[in-house]
């Protein structure tokens, strides 16, 4: 499961997801890492830190979900498990700072071996209404796929989305004994595994741990016993958290439902921020909407240097609506590694993000 399953937490449904159950054939059909293919309208030039064309797309594992599971090769005799484990901050709404550890464990399927070719924005660069591609399904019959795959939908909610087949192992989450996550302000956060969704979080919780006892510029530590019953032997990781973020620039108001930026729509956007990590990559979409249907979404990639600037002359093509319609996010990730015999795709990571409300002026 990618950590772009997380969709519903608490108030917040239809911005993060409380696992579900993770059985056959419920896949999101890519680990959503990417933004997509071709397309949209790339942003004027510009100096330093703001948005302008590109052509070069930068370090693309810096955004990808996982760790050091890339580059390695499928052996279909020998799958082998995928442990992933994440740490997460996140300010949602711009009202409420979320803290989780949790993650999954199945048995490695092809897909996971698979490179992401997503296109991305080149870095220093805005593109507007970025095409996400993958349009349509990539299969119709189960022997398109390999021998152990099936021609399978994307689900959500337990029901199959329309038009999403693609290749993809069944299977489901396992159980390989108790796994240690070390670095805590308290120490060691024990995540235990969870029969009734297939989750590995803290004993008693949904994945949430209390953000005060984050340590942030930090270096965790993952580990766990392994368990012979699947093949897999003592394994551990470690997952880097950065900075503690925070929006400093335009000021954070009270907004309708939570905390608000203000902008002039004629204007360069400058962002800047607290708890910048320069050798990381920031994703920032600025997205407007009307009750009408109508939308827009600028989306850019940058060095996290803790400043950036979104051109004017992208911002007024948004359709802004009312001001809860309109949001900025803003996400840094942070792949890990991982070793253990048996252990073949550890997708440890650290996410930060960052949304608030728009209020856009003329």
């Amino acid at each position: 499961m990618s950590i772009r399953h997380w969709v519903a937490l608490g108030s917040f449904v239809g911005l993060i997801t409380v696992f579900g159950p993770i059985g056959c054939g419920d896949s999101s059909g890519g680990d959503g890492s990417g933004e997509g293919g071709g397309g949209g309208e790339a942003g004027g030039g510009g100096a330093g830190n703001t948005g302008g064309e590109g052509d070069d797309g930068g370090p693309e594992d810096e955004t990808g979900d996982g760790g050091s599971g890339a580059g390695a090769v499928f052996d279909p005799d020998a799958p082998g498990i995928r442990v992933e484990i994440f740490v997460n901050q996140m300010i949602m709404m711009g009202m409420q700072e979320i803290c989780m550890v949790a993650g999954d464990v199945m048995p490695a399927g092809r897909e996971d071996f698979e490179p992401d070719d997503t296109p991305q924005v080149p870095l220093e660069t805005c593109v507007l209404n970025f095409d996400t591609g993958g349009g349509g399904p990539s299969c119709q019959f189960d022997d398109e796929c390999a021998p152990e795959q099936k021609c399978l939908p994307s689900t959500k909610d337990g029901q199959p989305i329309e038009n999403t087949e693609h290749c993809q192992t069944p299977r489901g989450p396992i159980n390989v004994g108790p796994i240690s996550v070390s670095g805590f302000k308290n120490g060691t956060i024990a995540l235990m595994y969870d029969s009734a969704n297939g989750a590995y979080k803290p004993a008693g919780s949904d994945g949430q741990v209390d953000c005060s006892l984050l340590n942030y510029n930090t270096t965790y530590t993952l580990a766990g016993d392994g368990s012979a019953e699947y093949g897999l032997g003592p394994f551990t990781g470690q997952v880097r958290l950065g900075g503690q973020l925070s929006l400093t620039k335009p000021a954070v108001v009270a907004g309708d439902m939570g905390g608000a930026i203000s902008i002039k729509t004629s204007e360069d956007l400058v962002l800047e921020w607290a708890g910048s990590d320069p050798n990381a990559i920031m994703k920032i979409d600025l997205m407007g909407a009307k009750l009408a249907g109508d939308s827009g979404t600028i989306t850019c990639r940058t060095k996290d240097t803790g400043r950036f600037t979104i051109p004017g002359s992208m911002i007024s093509k948004i359709p802004f609506g009312m001001q809860f319609l309109n949001h900025i996010m803003m996400e840094r990730r942070t792949p890990g590694t991982g070793s253990g015999d048996g252990l073949t795709r550890p997708e440890f990571s650290t996410i930060q993000m960052m949304d608030y409300m728009v209020s856009p002026n003329p």
